[in-house]
């Protein structure tokens, strides 16, 4: 969560202050997971990197390393998630990861 809301601060950074705004949201994706979105109104994912944006050492910013969306899913898959990437009508991105939910021991 921590690296998804970085990257959103990261990406509206430039934006006029008016118009800044991180949301994240949180809901039951079914009845067997949860999902949580982070969703910004940066300035969007170019189309051309949307398949690559996950894969380790690629990176959209002029200074990263490429490596937190590659960790992040990695460590989402690891508990039996998924993490998206999520096209915005409008502005920006949302990512959105779902995890199972753990039935307590009896």
């Amino acid at each position: 969560v921590l690296n998804l809301v970085r990257n959103s601060v990261e990406a509206i950074a430039a934006r006029d202050p008016q118009s800044r705004r991180v949301t994240v949201r949180t809901c039951m994706a079914d009845k067997f997971a949860v999902a949580v979105e982070v969703d910004d109104t940066g300035g969007g994912l170019p189309s051309d990197q949307a398949d690559k944006i996950f894969e380790a050492f690629h990176t959209t910013k002029d200074n990263g390393i490429g490596m937190g969306l590659s960790i992040s899913r990695s460590i989402i898959e690891s508990h039996g998630g998924i993490l998206s990437l999520a096209r915005n009508d409008s502005d920006g991105a949302t990512f959105r990861f779902t995890l199972p939910i753990v039935e307590p021991d009896s």
